[in-house]
């Protein structure tokens, strides 16, 4: 019988309000998730959209990747891709976090030698300090938006190449 419960578990379906309330996650981004082809829902014969428990998993992937700041058209393109794809791009993401957060500790750090010292008259050079990091934090950003579009460029240079072409680049050994 525990099979059978099993096997019956697996087949179940949700409608979407169903599956939002299952997962957590808004009837209108199960919609967006869909129209960007990252969860495709299926139709019931009435045409309203199902979906089973396999997209759970799915969902959950969608969700981790989109908090870690990956766009969706990255992750729709993630979730297509070989793991050790999936890898780098956690290890590249991994990256950008780390540096995220100590541009953020200079930020805590500034502001609380500035609090430190205290009252209504803040130095100057502290005021800078301050304002000097957040414009760190900005130009971060800026260089975030260079990378990822030198990076979306040699993507698109590498569909380009002919997957054979591709294939003996990866065997072919390195001359240093």
């Amino acid at each position: 019988m525990g099979r059978q419960a099993v096997r019956h578990a697996s087949k179940q379906t949700y409608r979407v309000t169903e599956f939002a309330a299952l997962t957590g996650v808004s009837v209108r981004a199960l919609h967006h998730y869909d129209r960007l082809g990252l969860l495709k829902a299926r139709r019931a014969a009435s045409g309203y959209r199902i979906y089973g428990a396999e997209d759970v998993a799915v969902l959950e992937q969608v969700v981790a990747l989109k908090f870690i700041g990956i766009s969706l058209r990255d992750i729709k393109g993630l979730l297509r891709t070989e793991p050790r794809a999936l890898s780098r791009v956690l290890a590249a993401q991994r990256v950008v976090l780390e540096e995220k957060r100590r541009r953020l500790d200079l930020a805590i750090d500034a502001v609380r030698e500035a609090q430190d010292v205290g009252g209504p008259q803040l130095e100057a050079g502290r005021i800078n300090r301050i304002i000097e990091v957040i414009q760190m934090q900005n130009q971060r950003n800026e260089w975030k938006k260079q990378y990822d579009a030198l990076l979306q460029g040699k993507i698109e240079r590498l569909k380009v190449i002919a997957p054979q072409a591709r294939l003996e680049n990866q065997e072919s050994p390195r001359v240093n």
